[in-house]
């Protein structure tokens, strides 16, 4: 009893945390808001047996769901939020759009842009035409107007995208479950159109054991999300691998935020460098 009263002030003590850090940096979680915070809350509050099943039963898409169980997922599903999909994945729209060329007609590619491409879908006012990757993709985005879906891994599907199309790419908490990340920066570079911008979102190695702990215990995600991580960057990891990817030093800005977990790079592309 005393150990769950612990735990569930822990985890009011680190949403609060970083909800305020949000507001602060005037930024807002996608799709997540007020009801989102309040399911979220209930998972992480309620100390009784069920909800690690529960947890478990969601990921896995099959469940028999108690009275209870519904309620949270009714308010979950209110906010859309995609639990399959780590919540610290579900990134910040405000930051991106501040990031992003000040215009009304772009084009926008996000790498990993999840089954329902939230984020994507919330840049539309933004959007001339938008193109989304990720292994799947919602059967009803498929013939979305305005945008382009492209089920498969990021590797395969970036050599069949057509050069210098992209005035934005998006890589949000992507870049850490890539083999080859220079690979990768190398043709996104090669996709963006002179004057776009690279926006890359990847977490620390100071918020490893933050994202590990929630990620091994049953509360937030599944652990296998954690497995596919290849990589953890600071300043000092990601700056270089930029570099050599092609991009120059006074185009790359790095920031850190969420309390030093995560490193956001905008990456912005000048004209194209003459031959020697």
């Amino acid at each position: 009893m005393i150990l769950a009263a612990i735990c569930s002030g822990i985890g009011l003590l680190l949403v609060g945390m970083l909800v305020w850090h949000y507001v602060q940096q005037g930024l807002r979680l996608v799709e997540l808001s007020y009801p989102g915070i309040f399911g979220l809350l209930l998972i992480i509050l309620d100390s009784r047996p069920s909800v690690s099943p529960f947890c478990s039963r969601w990921r896995s898409g099959s469940w028999q769901r108690t009275s209870h169980e519904r309620a949270i997922h009714g308010v979950l599903r209110a906010a859309e939020v995609d639990l399959g999909r780590p919540l610290w994945r579900v990134a910040f729209p405000a930051a991106i759009r501040r990031s992003l060329p000040q215009r009304s007609d772009l084009e926008i590619l996000e790498l990993g842009c999840g089954y329902r491409a939230v984020q994507l879908l919330a840049l539309r006012d933004r959007l001339k035409h938008g193109t989304g990757v990720d292994f799947r993709i919602a059967p009803e985005l498929r013939g979305a107007e305005a945008y382009t879906f492209h089920e498969g891994a990021i590797e395969e599907t970036l050599p069949r995208l057509a050069p210098g199309s992209f005035d934005a790419v998006l890589l949000v908490s992507v870049l850490e479950h890539l083999r080859e990340p220079l690979a990768a920066l190398v043709a996104v570079r090669g996709l963006l159109r002179p004057g776009g911008v690279l926006l890359i979102n990847v977490p620390t190695w100071r918020g490893k054991s933050f994202l590990e702990f929630s990620a091994f215990s049953p509360w937030l995600s599944p652990k296998v999300e954690m497995d596919d991580h290849k990589m953890y960057y600071d300043k000092r990891d990601l700056w270089p691998l930029l570099v050599r990817a092609g991009f120059r030093p006074s185009e790359i800005r790095l920031r850190y935020h969420k309390f030093w977990l995560n490193l956001f790079a905008t990456v912005r592309t000048g004209p194209v460098a003459r031959s020697a």
